[in-house]
């Protein structure tokens, strides 16, 4: 969950920043980022990079590690210990999904436009839909998209990136709500059968790391609409 290229601040001392998630950091706590550091390591402030560790541990993965140091990490946040059952990497996520204001990321996807179908090839011009999303969990969640930032980072520092899938833009926005709440969901004007025709092939597709979560969901949909 932690690759340190897509990460987007720091947090430490000076000579000892480690670099975090700017929105999964905050998302979590309910704190900026500025807060987080202030109350971590303003002046005289006892943390050390063990218990710095240990809470970003807690953030990224709810593992507890050091009980002892993630309790001090908490009790220097003004966070209530232990998280309540509502506050989990799981649920945080989901809550990610409904944050525009935080997506750093978009993904243009072609869309054709009818009304050019006559035109020549050389004279059409391409029109595209954006899709907000965070960038980290297209990393986290796909291969597919992992490889196409690597490919695109080499060239240059872009904060969008091109669908080469063609796969309907219904589909990907299912897809990409998936990666933040890891369940299937179809609203009443969406084509089951296209949908779970274009899905089929996105653990293989999109390299998923999920196979069995994804395979399991789908089959959800499948019985819903009566379509094995």
């Amino acid at each position: 969950m932690n690759p340190k290229k897509f990460c987007d601040c720091e947090i430490g001392t000076l000579g000892n920043q480690i670099p975090v998630h700017k929105n999964l950091i905050e998302c979590r706590t309910k704190l900026t980022i500025d807060q987080i550091q202030n109350k971590l390591f303003g002046e005289e402030k006892p943390i050390n990079k063990e218990q710095t560790l240990s809470f970003l541990k807690w953030i990224y993965s709810d593992e507890i590690s050091d009980l002892e140091k993630l309790e001090q990490s908490f009790n220097l946040l003004e966070l209530t210990y232990p998280p309540s059952v509502d506050n989990t990497l799981e649920k945080d996520i989901a809550q990610l999904y409904k944050d525009d204001d935080s997506k750093d990321f978009k993904i243009l996807v072609n869309i054709e436009d009818e009304e050019e179908d006559n035109e020549d090839e050389e004279n059409k011009k391409e029109n595209y839909e954006e899709i907000p999303v965070h960038k980290f969990i297209l990393y986290t969640r796909s291969g597919l998209f992992r490889a196409m930032f690597d490919y695109v980072n080499e060239k240059e520092n872009t904060n969008k990136i091109q669908d080469y899938t063609n796969k309907s833009i219904e589909s990907l926005k299912i897809l990409i709500k998936y990666f933040y709440t890891n369940s299937i969901e179809l609203t009443t004007d969406q084509d089951p059968k296209l949908i779970v025709d274009e899905l089929s092939d996105a653990v293989e597709y999109y390299q998923l790391n999920d196979q069995c979560n994804f395979e399991l969901e789908l089959n959800k949909i499948k019985k819903q609409f009566d379509l094995n």
